[in-house]
């Protein structure tokens, strides 16, 4: 028995605002904000009991069981690169002369096993997504601008006493060509370690802390930066057709490729699903919400987030490994959340594609989770095949003799086993009693190859008595005038002399068919 179940549909669909809009100071631009943002804490959350770090595979067991058990998977699986090639020119993804990039990369995998899309075969879907993080210099970074600027610090926040600042940028920066990709998102984060100190000194590259203040030590560096690379792909597992790898816009936008036009309809809802709802995981989305919040390092900070014990010397891929985890978690919640929700906001609305509209019904009836001790999922199929047989096997109980005699009759080959037949016939309860009562000269006999011998005469009358107050029992005589009450009260009862049972097996058949005919 499968222990998964389909999810009740309720409010389903993807959630977009009732007026579109950009400004910030709108209250449904706000609402959408803020409901991105829940389920980014919630991935967040999730990410933490689900995901083992790939140098810590414990986790805590008793909220994994209560956070994890609900999904199709517990998590979704990938394969780490700690010797990862550099995904732009070399001399950017070097520190201290020796290369410094790890990737992530999830392969392609199954929507319908990692996201419990139920689907048919010729529905499945593949998707992939890898990342690749990597050092890089302070240096080239401020190329062509969409804004006047990469990124901007206030120096002043470094006396404020708040902590790590983390911050991303994607939309709003060109990267000069040597770290420009056409085939990836690039996006770059820059962290400010501002006035937090350590007990002792830190060699990670990002997080390196080697100056000494009161007694502590402090950050080397105004600003730590890393870049990422993020590409998707997808496939269709019916002809081994696979787009291109590309950043987000192959999810979004992929009328482009040559191999959407092979996908069935309900491929393409599900493709539109994935795009327009965000859920394509990506590192971006992640910190654009939490900021510093999303950092492991944040968990060590004590003295009100300005002190901390140490930090191992790979806390940036930590912190790289620990954002993808986040955003594959969030992905397994935005799946589930789409079939089925709770309520909508004030300003929220469903947003129902119109090419896609009949595969969009029919997927919203189609999300799994594993269930609970509360739901049990079955085969229809195999209970249907249970009762059928059943019912065959029970209507075929009620004349298979019938069946097996009327072969025997008919069937030259099996007529030499007729003894066979006529011996199973001759040991029944009727036919023994029926020679009982011959043998005591009670009724003209019919049916000696039947399962149930009849007589001649319909409706005649037999008196056979069952037991005697002197405990002997036997049949009166033929021809005897007294009643047969007198003859059993006085006894006058002749004893009938039984003969040890004979195995007729062993008879020619003439003989046994007269011994049925009760001539000896």
């Amino acid at each position: 028995m499968d222990d998964k179940a389909l999810v009740k549909p309720n409010l389903c669909g993807l959630v977009g605002t009732v007026e579109q809009s950009s400004d910030l100071s709108d209250p449904a631009v706000l609402a959408t904000a803020s409901r991105l943002l829940k389920t980014t804490v919630a991935a967040q959350t999730r990410a933490g009991a689900c995901y083992p770090r790939s140098n810590d595979t414990s986790i805590d067991a008793a909220l994994s069981n209560s956070m994890c058990a609900s999904y199709p998977v517990p998590s979704i699986p990938y394969r780490v690169n700690l010797n990862a090639s550099c995904p732009v020119d070399p001399a950017y993804c070097e520190f201290d002369g020796s290369a410094a990039a790890i990737s992530f990369d999830t392969g392609l995998m199954d929507l319908a096993t990692v996201l419990g899309i139920n689907s048919k075969q010729e529905d499945t879907f593949i998707l992939e997504d890898s990342l690749l993080a990597h050092l890089c210099p302070m240096v080239g970074i401020d190329g062509e601008l969409i804004l006047n600027y990469t990124f901007d610090y206030d120096t002043a926040e470094y006396r404020h006493g708040i902590g790590y600042y983390l911050r991303s940028t994607r939309n709003s920066w060109l990267p000069i060509p040597p770290l420009r990709r056409d085939d990836a998102d690039v996006s770059i984060y820059f962290l400010a370690l501002n006035d937090v100190m350590y007990h002792k000194p830190v060699d990670d590259p990002v997080f390196s802390s080697h100056t000494p203040v009161l007694g502590y030590y402090g950050s080397d560096y105004v600003l730590g930066n890393f870049m990422c690379t993020e590409q998707y792909q997808y496939c269709n597992p019916v002809n081994n057709r696979c787009s291109p790898l590309g950043g987000f816009d192959v999810l979004l936008n992929p009328e482009s490729s040559d191999s959407y036009r092979d996908l069935s309809g309900f491929q393409r809802a599900m493709l539109l699903r994935i795009g327009h709802s965000n859920l394509g995981p990506s590192m971006h989305f992640i910190v654009h919400g939490l900021g510093a919040s999303a950092l492991q390092a944040q968990t060590s900070l004590v003295q009100f987030g300005a002190i901390s014990a140490w930090l191992p010397n790979n806390q940036w891929q930590i912190e790289t490994e620990g954002l993808f985890q986040m955003a594959l978690a969030k992905l397994q919640a935005e799946a589930v959340a789409f079939a089925r929700k709770e309520n909508l906001g004030e300003y929220e609305t469903l947003v129902y594609p119109d090419s896609v509209s009949a595969a969009w019904d029919r997927m919203c009836k189609s999300q799994k989770i594993r269930s609970t001790s509360a739901y049990q999922s079955f085969s229809i199929l195999g209970i249907a095949i249970i009762v059928v047989v059943g019912i065959v096997i029970i209507m075929l109980s009620f004349f298979i003799d019938v069946l097996i005699f009327w072969c025997y009759r008919r069937l030259p080959f099996l007529r030499k086993y007729q003894y066979k037949r006529r011996q199973y016939i001759s040991d029944g309860q009727l036919q023994l009693q029926r020679m009982a009562f011959e043998e005591a000269g009670y009724g003209d006999w019919r049916g000696y190859e039947e399962k149930v011998p009849t007589t001649k005469q319909w409706n005649q009358p037999l008196s056979v008595p069952s037991e005697h107050t002197l405990g002997r029992i036997g049949f009166p005589r033929a021809g005897n005038t007294r009643t047969d009450e007198q003859s059993w009260n006085e006894g006058s009862v002749e004893q009938v002399k039984v003969e040890p049972k004979m195995d007729v097996s062993s008879y020619p058949v003439e003989q046994h068919q007269a011994l049925l005919s009760g001539n000896r």
